[in-house]
């Protein structure tokens, strides 16, 4: 829903999904938010894969999520199996950039609260409906690590890794994303 689109027309357009059984998020991201996210992920898998890690790993970890690859491809594509040491830290990677992505969505009010950017990505993305969305993610393991991780990795690739203000926000004041959902 852009600014110029009228609220007749946003209704018509909710009434007839709810009239098809189709669920609806309101967002003002042209292309999609889970398409927004998933490049975020994509970007960090593309930079673990040119600092050396192996793409079988990297898609191998990724699928535990549901997520297909996000883009390296070379020698080495095909699963591996992956130690879990290794295995955490591609993922905390990827989920990391995933969910600073997300905290930039909603910084910018292009979707209202983290919940929206995890039902997007599992419902638009491909990710494992169990495993809750990188939103959830990031609650589960922690913001504090999660602001520490990105404040370690930012040096590599800053547009990437760069803690969004809201992550800080959120680590100073000792609340979670999901405490968004409940406002």
């Amino acid at each position: 829903v852009g600014p110029q689109t009228r609220p007749e027309q946003v209704l018509v357009a909710l009434a007839l999904a709810r009239h098809l059984g189709c669920t609806t998020l309101r967002t003002l991201a042209p292309g999609g938010v889970a398409a927004r996210v998933m490049a975020a992920g994509r970007s960090a898998a593309q930079r673990l894969f040119a600092s050396g890690e192996n793409a079988g790993a990297i898609t191998a970890v990724l699928a535990d999520y549901g997520l297909g690859p996000l883009g390296p491809q070379g020698d080495g594509a095909g699963a591996v199996a992956v130690s879990r040491e290794r295995s955490d830290k591609i993922a905390a990677r990827v989920l990391s950039a995933m969910a600073n992505e997300g905290a930039r969505m909603i910084e910018e009010g292009v979707v209202t609260r983290p919940s929206d950017v995890d039902f997007a990505v599992v419902a638009g993305g491909g990710f494992a409906r169990w495993q809750g969305g990188p939103m959830f993610w990031a609650d589960q393991r922690g913001l504090l690590i999660l602001r520490r991780d990105l404040a370690v990795w930012a040096w590599e690739a800053p547009e990437i890794w760069t803690a969004a203000p809201l992550v800080v926000d959120l680590v100073s004041s000792s609340r979670h994303f999901a405490d968004l959902d409940r406002v």
